[in-house]
């Protein structure tokens, strides 16, 4: 199943969603559907955002895409 990887903004501590294209955003429809193959290398890449402390507790959660 496609996964959404979520972390929260350390900073603000604000809800935030990973895009490639444009690092963590707010909102959930800019965020990337990652396919299971790149969704956990994905979230090991977030642990570099926490050592930056960028964020903290980076997790992924099942989208399903309708229409």
């Amino acid at each position: 199943m496609p996964q959404v990887l979520t972390a929260n903004r350390l900073s603000a501590g604000e809800v935030v969603y990973w895009s490639a294209a444009k690092g963590w955003v707010v909102r959930l429809a800019e965020a990337d559907v990652l396919p299971d193959a790149e969704a956990e290398t994905a979230l090991k890449q977030a642990a570099d955002q926490v050592r930056q402390r960028a964020v903290v507790n980076p997790y992924l959660f099942d989208v399903r895409i309708e229409n």
